[in-house]
């Protein structure tokens, strides 16, 4: 009787089957996604406003330093577009879902899935791939343990996977002229992007002739005005 009584004022508490949080994480992974398509359709890409948002950011010479990738290899060397040239272009192209996710971790390795999905063509490269938790230092394999070690490798060997996901979603003529856009800022052929320059020439109003941004958006109105009422 006390046994039961026990029970009854220390009850145990109630636990959710795996299956069921896992159930209700894929439902709401799928709810998230459903939503990023409606978005998407709702409000598709300017194909000719991404291409210039793309050129322009390779404008950047901070981009354009870091936008190719070398190594040698049997007496030549390697070229190619940069991870971070590739996230630059996604991120103007738009309506895409990109990225790297851990799958599981087991002892020693890691299986890892590198994405990227077009929300508006339901075009979608995806590799998965596996990771040992161990890395070559002096000449020799060095066994990862620390959990923050193990997170940099994955995303380290990730990022190759996730390059070569974006590559192969955006359309290779849009790669290529980012490409030498890159080159031509490097070898100065450039005037930055379009945004800087902008913004340099209502600083330089500013400091020179105290004519602020508001003023010289109300002159643009008034000549606007001006010249619709002629026209009419």
């Amino acid at each position: 009787m006390s046994n039961l009584a026990e029970q009854f004022n220390n009850p145990i508490p109630f636990q959710q089957p795996q299956g069921v949080l896992a159930q209700a994480s894929s439902s709401r992974e799928m709810e998230e996604v459903k939503g990023q398509i409606f978005m998407a359709k709702q409000f598709p890409r300017n194909v000719f406003q991404a291409e210039q948002r793309v050129l322009d950011t390779c404008k950047r010479p901070a981009l354009a330093q870091v936008a190719m990738y070398q190594y040698p290899r049997g007496g030549q060397r390697v070229t190619g577009p940069s991870i971070r040239l590739a996230e630059a272009i996604a991120q103007n192209w738009g309506n895409l879902s990109y990225g790297i996710q851990e799958l599981e971790q087991r002892e020693g390795e890691s299986v890892a899935k590198a994405f990227c999905w077009d929300l508006e063509t339901n075009v979608r490269q995806e590799k998965v791939f596996t990771i040992k938790h161990s890395m070559k230092a002096k000449g020799a394999i060095k066994k990862l343990e620390d959990p923050r070690d193990i997170y940099e490798k994955v995303a380290n060997d990730g990022a190759r996977r996730l390059r070569s996901c974006i590559l192969g979603v955006i359309p290779g003529d849009i790669i290529d002229k980012a490409i030498v856009q890159c080159h031509e800022t490097l070898a100065g052929n450039s005037q930055g992007p379009l945004k800087d320059r902008i913004a340099n020439a209502l600083r330089s109003f500013k400091e020179q002739h105290r004519v602020t941004q508001e003023m010289i958006k109300q002159s643009l109105v008034t000549m606007l005005t001006r010249l619709l009422n002629t026209t009419m």
